[in-house]
């Protein structure tokens, strides 16, 4: 089977409220883009002009609240310059030329939105960049995973010592955010893993994603997963959270 008989296979099972007749060339073109400036993102070095990007699949998702959106994530397969990766893009029709918004997010699985993940990125930079030397410039993130889920998550109050239930990951809160855990839904809580490389170095970050009451935003904290891994071993790095 070749190439573009796989891409009419995977785009040919989506509804007209996303894509019109005559449409599907032009939005495999914008998948295609959006995949290959994510793969040179987070891939640690530019895509070549050789690599190939098609959707490996298209599945329609809905938004609460917005039930008149017609929305999708697609799974984008990037092969060229050595390497191989598959690329989550989120398309929404909104109207006009070209009819879709498309955003890519980071490799692998993240409850955040990609609004949000790309926000991230560069303070987990910042962040990560600490004894990494000056004149690194390369960067490359593995596939992100949820670590725990919503409801899997304790963050106790100062001072308490209660053991963690089984299948729950207890992380204790700064001072700073302890003060604001009023404002905080921290029953709603997760945790996820970003395994990040610096010029090689391992600066794998873990973010706990709290969210806010009033529904306006998300909190999050990064910590240096890397530094716990590297004084307690490849055991203190948590594993993949069961699927929901």
């Amino acid at each position: 089977m070749t190439l573009g008989a796989l891409i009419a296979i995977v785009l040919a099972g989506l509804p007209t409220t996303l894509v019109h007749p005559g449409e599907r060339a032009a939005l495999e073109a914008m998948l295609r883009l959006t995949a290959l400036a994510a793969d040179a993102k987070y891939g640690g070095a530019p895509t070549c002009v050789e690599a190939t990007a098609a959707p490996v699949s298209v599945d329609l998702i809905s938004i609460e609240g917005h039930p008149d959106l017609a929305v999708a994530h697609a799974r984008v397969k990037v092969n060229g310059c050595g390497r191989s990766s598959v690329q989550n893009v989120s398309v929404v029709r909104v109207g006009g030329e070209p009819p879709w918004l498309v955003a890519a997010a980071v490799p692998g699985e993240s409850l955040a939105d990609p609004a949000l993940q790309n926000d991230l990125w560069p303070i987990l930079l910042a962040e990560a960049s600490e004894d990494v030397p000056k004149t690194c410039q390369s960067q490359k993130l593995d596939n992100v995973y949820v670590a725990a889920r919503p409801g899997h998550v304790l963050l106790p109050e100062a001072g308490a010592l209660a053991p963690s239930p089984a299948g729950m990951i207890s992380v204790p809160l700064s001072p700073e955010v302890e003060a604001r855990r009023s404002e905080l839904d921290v029953s709603k809580a997760w945790i996820e893993v970003w395994p990040l490389k610096m010029c090689g170095l391992d600066r794998t970050m873990a973010v706990v994603f709290i969210p806010v009451r009033d529904k306006r935003g998300l909190f999050h904290a990064e910590i240096p997963l890397w530094r716990i891994v590297h004084e307690h071993g490849p055991a203190a790095m948590p594993p993949h959270a069961p699927a929901d």
